[in-house]
C-alpha cells in the first residue's frame, strides 16, 4: 500500500498539475488535451487497484477471521 499511495498517487496528482499543456500542444488554441487526464485516471485506479491487493495480502496473512 505505500507504493499505491505513497508512489503512485502522487504521480498521478503531479501529472494533473504539469501534464495539462504537453509538448506539442497548440496552446492556447488547443484546451482540450486528454492526454494528462487518461494518464492521471490510470494512475489513480492503479493506486485503488494496488490498495486493494495490499488489503488482500493482509487478510490473507492474518486468516479471515482473525479477531484483532
Amino acid at each position: 500500500m505505500m507504493l499505491s499511495w505513497g508512489v503512485i498517487a502522487p504521480l498521478a496528482v503531479l501529472i494533473t498539475r504539469y501534464m495539462k499543456v504537453i509538448p506539442g500542444q497548440d496552446y492556447p488554441a488547443n484546451l482540450d488535451s486528454q492526454v494528462w487526464w487518461n494518464i492521471h485516471r490510470f494512475g489513480q485506479i492503479t493506486a485503488v487497484l494496488i490498495m486493494f491487493v495490499g488489503v488482500a495480502i493482509i487478510l490473507q496473512s492474518k486468516g479471515a477471521d482473525s479477531t484483532t
